[in-house]
């Protein structure tokens, strides 16, 4: 398990945006403070919320990026940006049905909820695609404006609906935002 002092991935990835609360100096693995507040989320009437970290490491298997922090696993980087839910209206409540049997589960990252992640799964509790809005993190600093990167697996059969609904949830979040797309082995 991946094991980064919090205060460092905070301010690594609030250098570039204004706003940016940091926590004092603490050290939890990654999915493990993305763990903490996950038992917190409330079930939609739709169905149970899919158990993130497993259906991450899954959906991800070792691949690795740089965006939220450098060269470390994606589902790490999607637990991250999953910690807290986002919702508008302050609820708990993280999942929603947005039609044709598929979910969405969204969350963004505790003490910057500009970065934000969300799952897209099936009736079986499937993840058949993932996003996370981020800003192109490197060494040398933040993009100051965000993107949303879909992430798509090779190895399943590919649809444009969960595409569709990534693109429609990221830009409810930031209107107009950019987007790219990875596929994944």
């Amino acid at each position: 398990m991946l094991t980064i002092p919090r205060i460092s991935l905070m301010a690594f990835s609030c250098a570039a945006l204004v706003g940016c609360a940091l926590p004092r100096n603490e050290t939890a693995p990654v999915s493990q403070t993305a763990q903490m507040t996950e038992s917190s989320s409330a079930p939609a009437p739709s169905g149970a919320a899919v158990d993130v970290a497993t259906a991450a490491q899954s959906y991800f298997g070792s691949a690795r990026g740089d965006y939220i922090v450098p060269d470390a696993p994606l589902s790490e980087q999607l637990l991250l940006a999953m910690g807290i839910p986002d919702n508008a209206d302050g609820t708990s409540k993280r999942l929603a049905s947005v039609g044709g049997g598929l979910s969405l589960q969204t969350g963004c990252r505790q003490h910057n909820c500009q970065e934000k992640g969300a799952v897209v799964t099936d009736q079986s509790g499937n993840v058949v695609g993932a996003g996370l809005i981020h800003f192109r993190c490197k060494e040398s600093g933040c993009d100051r404006k965000p993107i949303l990167t879909i992430f798509a697996s090779g190895r399943l059969s590919s649809s444009a609906e969960p595409e569709r609904v990534l693109l429609d949830w990221a830009n409810s979040k930031y209107p107009g935002i950019g987007n790219e797309r990875r596929v994944l082995p």
